[in-house]
């Protein structure tokens, strides 16, 4: 039996409601026979739907939130002041026990997996859709987009 779980920041609802499901994204080739996805928000996807995205595989949806708060908590993302957050995403990790871990952007979610691969041993993956020699600091319009970029 192979598991993924799949951190994401993505509001999967709003990717249902403009109708862009792709079948099998979170299992290419139907390779996994668990897919756990976890997501970084409070969204409340219609199962059915995401079923779509996991192929043939059992589905498993969590929420772990990086409520908006976090950001000033944690003074800007600081990794000593995130450790809550992150605890609680290694201890979903030894509870599923999956095989890899998946990540979209590099933001908190591809953070936490950095950290369950230093706790636990998991390897994980991150799927970037930026050019990642371009230094996105120049882009950012407003003081706390450019705290968040530096």
């Amino acid at each position: 039996m192979s598991k993924i779980m799949v951190i994401i920041p993505d509001v999967l609802s709003s990717i249902i409601n403009k109708g862009e499901v792709t079948e099998r994204y979170y299992n290419p080739g139907n390779y996994f026979s668990e897919v756990h996805i976890v997501l970084t928000n409070n969204d409340c996807p219609n199962i059915n739907e995401v079923q779509k995205m996991a192929g043939n595989a059992k589905l498993f949806i969590y929420n772990l939130p990086d409520a908006k708060i976090m950001f000033f908590l944690s003074l800007g993302w600081r990794p000593l002041l995130l450790k809550w957050w992150l605890n609680k995403a290694i201890e979903l990790a030894k509870q599923i026990q999956p095989d890899i871990i998946r990540c979209h952007a590099a933001q908190l979610n591809s953070f936490a997996a950095a950290k369950i691969k230093k706790e636990l041993g998991i390897p994980y993956v991150v799927s970037l859709h930026i050019n990642p020699d371009e230094d996105v600091r120049g882009r950012a319009d407003s003081f706390i987009k450019k705290i968040v970029s530096y």
